[in-house]
């Protein structure tokens, strides 16, 4: 039998925001009056989001400063006219050709596209139940903006509000493969998130899945929930959730992620 203060619980967040609907706030309201575990929880979500807001910084991407980086290269040439002259020009001709084909080879394994975490998604999904994105927001715009910068790639805004879906936040993770960007949406089913990784475009150890002719790879954990992927251009897109039902959502995603 499920315990009528969960999905009380999962809708503090958004009630304290003002994010609710009329109904979903005198429902919230009323459940809060009459149960103190509930109210008791309600303080403590608030006063973790506080705390949060008040202590976290965020830290932007350094890059060399552009001063720094011309005088790196006034050094570099210089020391090229600097080097003795005495080499054979068949040595040159050779190193030419083994940097080529060094090149070509480095080029061609950044440039193919790379398997999407999966695992790690999932594994993240299930640990961070209970843990508040770190840039907090309900507005798409806002969280695509902060991820852009952080990920250096066209991020698009993702709203599910037809799915009723209400956006949480962005976080920013690191793998050994990269970083992976993600979003926090509460539903009335429950909690979804979707991952994205730039490059990540292959999705091994899935089955296909077709709705409205559009493609998804599934893997599902008993444990977690299922993971639905696709790609678009060269962004990998993951959607985790513990339903096994939200098709709506998966197709609300997946249109505001393709390309006009």
């Amino acid at each position: 039998m499920m315990n009528p203060c969960e999905p009380i619980r999962d809708l503090l967040a958004p009630y304290e925001e003002g994010q609710l609907t009329q109904d979903e706030t005198v429902y919230v309201a009323t459940h809060l009056k009459n149960c103190a575990a509930c109210r008791k929880e309600a303080t403590a979500q608030s006063l973790m989001r506080t705390r949060l807001r008040r202590y976290r910084e965020i830290m932007e991407p350094a890059s060399p400063p552009v001063a720094l980086l011309k005088r790196a290269r006034v050094v570099w040439e210089h020391s090229d006219k600097t080097k003795s002259r005495r080499a054979k020009w068949r040595f040159a001709l050779a190193g030419s050709a083994l940097t080529t084909l060094f090149g070509g080879v480095a080029w061609a394994r950044f440039h193919a596209p790379g398997e999407f975490p999966i695992a790690f998604a999932l594994q993240n999904f299930a640990q961070s139940k209970t843990t508040p994105p770190t840039f907090l927001t309900h507005d798409p715009d806002l969280a695509a903006n902060w991820l852009r910068g952080r990920l250096n790639r066209e991020i698009p805004a993702i709203n599910l509000h037809l799915s009723r879906a209400r956006l949480l936040g962005a976080d920013l993770l690191k793998t050994s493969s990269g970083s992976l960007g993600k979003l926090t949406y509460l539903a009335p089913q429950g909690r979804i998130t979707l991952y994205f990784s730039p490059e990540k475009t292959e999705f091994a150890g899935t089955r296909d899945l077709e709705r409205l002719d559009r493609h998804f790879a599934v893997r599902d954990e008993r444990k977690i929930g299922r993971f639905l992927g696709w790609a678009e251009g060269k962004m990998g897109y993951g959607l985790v959730t513990s339903s096994f039902t939200l098709e709506g959502v998966v197709l609300n995603a997946k249109r505001s992620t393709e390309t006009r």
